[in-house]
């Protein structure tokens, strides 16, 4: 009988067929199958690391309770007159059927960058992958181990140059030349974050999982991670990352692919068109409980107070892990802090956008809360106010009512309309219990746009208050998107933005993915043919804008 202990030599595993790979996943995360997996695993060290521990290394550990084990850890040369210059916080880890694949390790730190880069040259690694940021929620979590582009930094007797640099939407590409004693170099993988275990082991079992699937069309995830948790204590650390590393393993090998090049552009939308986009609409349909587990990830401290007589409509409410909350006002009501609004990922920008419906009479201070308390120098507003809408009303001043007070503290005061073909500019100054500096709101207001409408009158309107508006919020890290209902004019403008972004830096499109990828706080964002049509029409229409491909960058 196996044992369900990951310290005893017969491991429980779970080899599970990649054609059924998708409906294991499934039904391991309804059931808590998954949680049940990873708690088999103790945390902390399970293996010797003696060395590590030694009073001469203790200081190149990051924590004191992460070191690398004896038994698989990476050994560096000596340097002369230090005897234990061997030492670094770093394991080899083996890949599917291929030993020391890789190398895991903890980001740098000031006193071991010399250390880390002996590593990198000794073990003539080429890809380095760096999981974690500098800093993150203000804590320093790796030291910067490169220099600027085109400069370099001498560590020891190795000098790195920094050759180039290419930044991408949720990542940065970097090369580096690493000269030493006249000897250059542009082979295990490195693989780090800041402890060199959670997000480290995450990758790492990703990629041997799919390394397994195809060379065997089988995965056992369990089993791969004992094999990980036997060479450095704790990868994968939690729940969270194991769950996560199912779902990326899953989209690996069953994601439909929807990404165009934009050289190919016309072409392949052409034929798309022809055959129809309701496979990719079904394709978002079927996996909506893989993004529905994914928002299972992360803690959320707030509670789901829902305010009904707040909400335009009963069915469209914020969801929790989007939500946007504002300061109570006054301190003792709480439900002065709900506001119909969620936050919604731009391409490159986390939380971009700030989507909520139109003011009605009863939130016109809560919305203008939510500008100030957000510093918001720029708003979107897609649809016309229908005056004849009693849940409506004129939410900024006007060259005819020149002054506003959505609250008593709060002052707004019309500075300027100009009044362009398909939009309205609106400058407002935002003044604060009657201080002497205000602060500036621009309003991109679109014409012709009613409510009920799915689309813009026409694409190059669109296109033309897009690129407006976005070359005027740049500066800003946070845009406010409004229409009536919060989903219908919202979700096609967030999501072309999405589209335009990513064509911008990437030279692709992805239609099918900015979708998903807007929908994450908001699945009733562009749930009609007519809007997925008119984002692949407007991409093409976009590119074709430019006289050559090679003038689009």
């Amino acid at each position: 009988q196996r044992s369900n202990n990951p310290k005893d030599g017969n491991v429980y595993s779970k080899p599970i067929k990649v054609t059924d790979f998708e409906e294991y996943v499934k039904e391991s995360i309804n059931s808590g199958e998954l949680e049940r997996q990873h708690a088999l695993f103790p945390r902390g060290q399970t293996k010797p690391w003696t060395y590590g521990a030694l009073k001469e290394n203790k200081s190149k550990n990051r924590y004191n309770n992460l070191i690398a084990y004896d038994h698989s850890r990476v050994i560096l040369e000596k340097i002369n007159g230090e005897p234990h210059s061997d030492y670094i916080n770093a394991n080899y880890i083996d890949g599917h059927r291929i030993s020391k694949a890789y190398i895991a390790t903890q980001g740098p730190k000031p006193s071991t960058l010399f250390d880390f880069w002996r590593m990198i040259w000794q073990e003539n690694v080429k890809h380095i992958a760096m999981l974690a940021n500098i800093y993150e929620d203000g804590k320093k979590k790796v030291e910067k181990y490169w220099p600027a582009i085109n400069e370099s930094l001498q560590f020891g007797d190795i000098t790195i140059q920094h050759v180039s640099n290419k930044v991408h939407a949720d990542y940065e590409f970097r090369v580096f030349k690493m000269t030493r004693n006249e000897e250059t170099r542009q082979s295990p993988v490195v693989i780090h974050c800041s402890a060199g275990v959670g997000r480290t082991g995450t990758i790492l079992l990703c990629d041997i999982c799919l390394r397994m699937a195809a060379r065997e069309s089988s995965i056992d995830v369990l089993r791969k991670l004992q094999k990980l948790r036997d060479q450095r204590a704790n990868l994968v650390d939690n729940i969270e990352q194991y769950k996560l590393a199912h779902l990326v393993i899953l989209e690996c090998l069953a994601g439909m692919h929807t990404t165009i090049p934009c050289n190919q552009i016309d072409q392949s939308v052409q034929k798309l068109l022809r055959n129809g986009v309701r496979s990719q609409m079904q394709y978002l349909k079927d996996t909506q409980w893989q993004d529905q587990a994914m928002k299972t990830i992360g803690q959320y401290g707030k509670t789901a107070l829902i305010v009904n007589e707040k909400n335009r409509f009963p069915d469209i409410i914020p969801e929790i892990q989007g939500r946007v909350f504002i300061t109570r006002y006054p301190p003792e009501d709480e439900t002065s802090s709900y506001i119909n609004a969620i936050k919604v990922d731009g391409f490159r920008s986390p939380g971009r956008f700030i989507v909520t419906q139109q003011p009605m009479p009863n939130t016109l201070g809560d919305f203008w809360r939510l500008v100030d308390e957000n510093y918001i120098s720029v708003i979107i507003s897609l649809n016309e106010v229908n005056p004849k809408d009693k849940t409506s009303c004129h939410f900024w001043p006007t060259a005819n009512r020149p002054q506003m007070n959505p609250v008593p503290s709060m002052t707004l005061k019309h500075a300027n309309t100009l009044s362009l073909e398909c939009y309205d500019l609106i400058t407002i100054h935002l003044n604060r219990n009657n201080a002497k500096e205000h602060d500036v709101v621009e309003i991109f207001s679109m014409k012709n746009w009613p409510s009920k409408s799915n689309c813009p009158k026409t694409m190059q309107e669109m296109l033309t208050f897009l690129e407006d508006s976005d070359a005027a919020s740049r500066k800003s890290r946070t845009v406010v998107v409004t229409c009536y209902d919060g989903v219908k004019a919202s979700g096609l403008y967030v999501a072309l933005s999405f589209v335009i972004e990513k064509m911008k830096l990437e030279q692709s499109c992805d239609v099918c993915q900015a979708v998903r990828s807007v929908r994450h706080n908001r699945e009733q964002f562009v749930q009609d043919e007519e809007q997925f049509i008119f984002l692949y029409r407007a991409a093409v229409e976009y590119i074709n804008g430019f006289q050559s491909y090679a003038n689009f960058t």
